[in-house]
């Protein structure tokens, strides 16, 4: 376990503030505690700036106190995917060996985020991924390693289908994981924690297209055409099902939304009543803007894109998109060409 001097800064400002915003939109507030007052305003006054390990220590043991939801630290994870780490340019140039992709992209985020000693083994036609102790992070292991999980998984998921995750800790809600990630495996209280990748994606199916299909080609709120938002989406549950979309746009529905926020979903729907909306305006809305943008700035065809925001076929999407615009995607796709 590292011995360095624990107030040296290592970890990139870019990252805590995207904390800081994600711990926003949970409506906890840390900028407004003290403790951390200073540090939120360092965050835009020197944004090449860094913290150390001492600093996210305290920084994360308080956040999963506030929280109070063991998947959170996972969630946040999977926003730290290719772009935020500056790899989309070069994971799509550099597509020829999957497996070596895997090796370069894990070397470079334990450097980029040196918290754990990140491992690479080959194994068959895929990898293990194993994450070791390097620092001492005390009560914020926990929270800290779910971060790193849900990095990778958001990373390899368009290499691999099947992806096994091995924890090291333990979980209240076990049952309620998988519906973060879809066909993946949990095992919890293992030995070591580690993210198993059996099966990687062959060259044979080129893998700057599986970027387009599967989502590492990520459009994000910031990439959305600038417009004014709906003042309801700043309400607390509204909020949550808006995340919840983009975070999961092909296979949202309000049963899974309901199901991660532990309500029924004649609940859930009575809730955002009360808020002013409804879970169709919010994936809806979401959908029609991520339709524009695909249309406007990616080659995905037009089948494609249905696929990518949850419709069933070509058709299903062309007549969503004729009502919401009343022109259809070709003729919009035209008008941009």
């Amino acid at each position: 376990m590292q011995t360095l001097d624990e107030q040296i800064p290592i970890i990139s400002y870019r990252y805590v503030k995207r904390f800081f915003e994600f711990m926003e939109i949970r409506q906890v507030h840390m900028k407004d505690l003290p403790v951390y007052a200073s540090l939120f305003n360092e965050l835009f006054s020197d944004p090449e700036g860094s913290i150390s390990v001492q600093q996210l220590r305290m920084l994360s043991g308080a956040a999963d106190e506030l929280l109070n939801d063991e998947k959170a630290g996972f969630e946040f994870g999977q926003k730290l995917d290719l772009s935020t780490h500056g790899l989309l340019g070069y994971t799509v140039m550099n597509s020829e060996n999957p497996i070596q992709l895997i090796e370069t992209i894990v070397n470079h985020v334990s450097v980029s985020v040196p918290l754990f000693r990140l491992k690479v083994r080959r194994q068959g036609h895929g990898v293990v991924i194993s994450v070791q102790d390097l620092w001492d992070l005390g009560d914020a292991k926990s929270l800290i390693t779910k971060i790193y999980l849900g990095s990778i998984y958001e990373i390899a998921r368009s290499l691999c289908q099947e992806i096994r995750f091995e924890c090291a800790f333990s979980s209240l809600k076990a049952s309620q994981w998988t519906t973060l990630t879809g066909d993946s495996k949990w095992h919890f209280d293992t030995q070591f924690t580690q993210v198993v990748l059996p099966e990687i994606y062959r060259s044979s199916k080129p893998h700057q297209k599986r970027l387009l299909n599967t989502g590492l080609y990520s459009i994000k709120d910031s990439d959305l055409p600038l417009q004014s938002p709906a003042a309801n989406v700043q309400k607390p549950l509204t909020r949550q099902i808006h995340d919840h979309v983009l975070q999961e746009l092909r296979y949202a529905n309000i049963e899974k939304s309901a199901q991660r926020l532990n309500m029924s979903t004649r609940h859930l729907r009575k809730r955002l009543a009360q808020e002013g909306s409804s879970f169709r305006e919010i994936s809806t809305n979401i959908r029609k803007q991520f339709a524009a943008t695909y249309l406007k700035n990616t080659p995905l065809s037009i089948n494609e894109i249905g696929l990518k925001l949850g419709f069933g076929d070509q058709s299903s999407f062309t007549r969503a998109y004729q009502r919401w615009t009343g022109e259809t995607p070709g003729a919009t796709r035209k008008h941009q060409q």
